[in-house]
């Protein structure tokens, strides 16, 4: 875990990103938009704060002998408050942006380093994402505020159209709280997880005549190892299920993401990179149907020399030696393709939206000789396109290719706001998966040793 750590500053290639850098010629212009898109901040916050006001003053002020109309008063100027905040949250993303391209200048520019830029780029991801919930919270209340009914009466009204009834997998986007269920009691792994998974894979070590319980099958290296190092690697967030977006995502023929066909059994650095979206699984042959042959990616070449090896020789394995190398199972039993396909597209967008050096070559590498086979209804293609576009425009005739080669179409009209808010709610989740691993490795260390979670914490 401490390789995968200071690995953050060793992801680097030679070009930046050109489709996000600002035009040289006109040094000044995203200064001079930055400077307005913050005026129009500013602007809109006393307004806001105003409008705080006289809300407090009616709600304080109002009597029983003012009835309805002191009601409607102050749910006019709630609306108008909510209305306020939209377009704060809508210029806040717009100064995101906007810095975003400052930062890329500067990167090019020698004024910050890549190391710094990467960092930057994390910072305003999250800052984008955070606005995105605030855009949402205050369009969902001024939609409850206009008509406290309209969730119920879209959905009850047959006389309106199919096209502007909400379907119910989306109605949870509209039912207070809204807030995304990010508890780490909820991320946990499911109960009896380990057991599960290895018996799905057939790693049963009484089954292949091992006399040593303290040994688990690693995927990756295609031997056992001691099991303190070992254990299921999850592909997709237990947190995709807590918030109802699995059927969103992949389609009601999909496995739960707490099924063990979305882990692998794998140890040390490679679960940590992998749970990181450093590396990917992709199908060794993609001709294959159904696909039994997967193998490893790794991302980055300069993270190669990485220790990642286990047991007595921990140190004498490195990322580079598994890098194309193919993954070895027990029985018949293999991990979910779409799992695989999801895991795979976030890491390919984290690598955009994080800033990484060399993203693109790495989006042309898997363009031109695509892993995954073609026409597999692995995701909805609303989905992969919002995902693919929710921070800044991605290189697009990659992104079609992703939906038109393992996209399925869905009778699901989803709204653009609609996919733009489920792209934030698993780029949130993907974050929060990646930057919460760490507490996960100390509560397996905890039940491994017999420590108390909480102290250990």
């Amino acid at each position: 875990m401490d390789a995968l750590l200071e690995s953050e500053s060793d992801e680097s290639g030679s070009d930046a990103e050109s489709s996000e850098q600002p035009n040289e010629s006109a040094p000044d212009a995203l200064l001079n938009r930055l400077n307005q898109v913050r005026t129009i901040l500013w602007a809109l916050l006393r307004q806001i704060e105003g409008l705080s006001s006289k809300i407090e003053e009616v709600t304080k002020n109002k009597s029983e002998d003012e009835g309805d109309n002191a009601l409607k008063l102050e749910t006019h100027f709630r609306s108008e408050y909510a209305t306020l905040e939209i377009e704060f949250a809508k210029k806040q993303q717009d100064e995101v942006l906007v810095e975003r391209q400052i930062a890329w200048r500067e990167r090019n520019t020698g004024i910050i380093s890549q190391l710094e830029l990467e960092k930057r780029q994390k910072a305003l991801k999250k800052r984008y994402i955070i606005a995105g919930d605030d855009l949402w919270r205050s369009s969902n209340e001024k939609l409850h505020l206009e008509n406290p009914t309209a969730i119920i009466s879209i959905q009850l009204d047959s006389d309106q159209s199919a096209a502007s009834k909400i379907p119910e997998l989306l109605l949870p986007l509209y039912r207070k709280p809204v807030a995304l269920i990010t508890r780490r009691n909820i991320r946990r792994k499911p109960s009896n997880w380990t057991s599960d998974v290895i018996e799905y894979y057939s790693a049963n070590w009484e089954d292949h005549g091992k006399t040593d319980g303290s040994i688990t099958w690693c995927h990756a290296n295609g031997s056992w190892y001691p099991s303190y190092n070992l254990g299921p690697a999850r592909i997709v967030p237990f947190l995709i299920a807590a918030n109802k977006l699995e059927e969103l995502i992949f389609g009601s023929v999909s496995e739960s993401v707490q099924h063990p066909a979305n882990a692998l059994l794998l140890g040390g650095a490679v679960r940590d990179y992998l749970e990181a979206y450093k590396i990917v699984i992709v199908p060794v042959d993609n001709s294959e149907t159904p696909i039994k042959r997967w193998r490893i990616d790794l991302l980055f070449p300069s993270l190669g020399d990485y220790r990642c090896g286990l047991g007595e020789n921990w140190d004498k394995t490195r990322l580079k030696d598994l890098d194309g190398k193919e993954l070895s199972f027990l029985g018949e039993r293999r991990p979910s393709p779409r799992f695989l396909y999801f895991h795979f597209i976030m890491a390919l967008l984290r690598l955009k939206d994080c800033g990484s050096d060399g993203w693109q070559q790495i989006w042309a590498r898997y363009y031109e000789q695509r892993p995954f086979p073609p026409t597999n209804n692995y995701m909805r293609k609303a989905m992969i396109k919002a995902l693919a576009t929710y921070f800044e425009v991605a290189d697009m005739k990659v992104v079609e290719s992703w939906v038109s080669d393992q996209g399925f179409d869905t009778q699901i009209q989803i709204q653009d706001d609609q996919a733009k808010e489920l792209a934030r709610r698993v780029h949130r989740i993907v974050d929060t998966d990646i930057y919460d691993f760490r507490d996960d490795r100390i509560e397996e260390l905890s039940d491994n040793y017999g420590q108390d979670t909480e102290e250990e914490e």
